[in-house]
């Protein structure tokens, strides 16, 4: 089984970013997915974990529909006010298989991070992140484990990295049972 893991931005634009520690979105991204494939080869996952970066936005879908995953996790990091905290997960509105894979991913992080549980939540193409969702040929979720922007989420996040990519490995075989 193939499986997409998009990096959320770029390295020319990196996305969310934490003013005390200067780490980006994209930075802490980047290294978790890393950790992600060197776990999954570590622990024996037959999948195929296949790292997906972005030229450009709107050519991201085609990048991904190309690599013919069976299912794609986009990582991210929520921002906001520095004070907002919490965990959630994003999948299309028309999708049948992304909620039942958001609400895995959902369960996963919350039980790691500890954080308050903002939901899953359906996205139109309109929404944020909607254009990636819905022109993506495979089933596919946005997950933003924290935010980047709180301080205190920011640590529980760095600090747990190396369990997350574990966490994300047992999800991803957990959802590779639905596909």
């Amino acid at each position: 089984m193939r499986v997409a893991l998009v990096v959320g931005h770029k390295e020319a634009s990196q996305g969310a970013v934490n003013i005390v520690s200067e780490m980006t979105e994209f930075r802490f991204n980047d290294d978790l997915v890393n950790r992600i494939i060197i776990e999954g080869l570590a622990s024996g996952s037959k999948h195929d974990l296949l790292k997906v970066l972005r030229d450009t936005y709107r050519e991201l879908p085609e990048k991904i529909n190309r690599i013919r995953p069976d299912f794609a996790i986009s990582f991210h990091a929520n921002a906001f006010n520095s004070r907002v905290s919490g965990t959630e997960v994003l999948f299309y509105h028309r999708s049948v298989m992304g909620p039942k894979m958001a609400l895995i991913l959902q369960k996963y992080m919350c039980e790691l991070l500890h954080l308050p549980d903002r939901k899953i939540k359906a996205v139109t193409v309109e929404g944020r992140g909607g254009y990636l969702l819905c022109h993506v040929k495979c089933p596919i979720v946005i997950v933003e484990p924290f935010f980047i922007d709180n301080d205190e989420d920011l640590t529980i996040a760095t600090e747990k990295k190396g369990e997350m990519a574990k966490m994300f490995v047992s999800a991803i075989e957990e959802i590779s049972q639905l596909i």
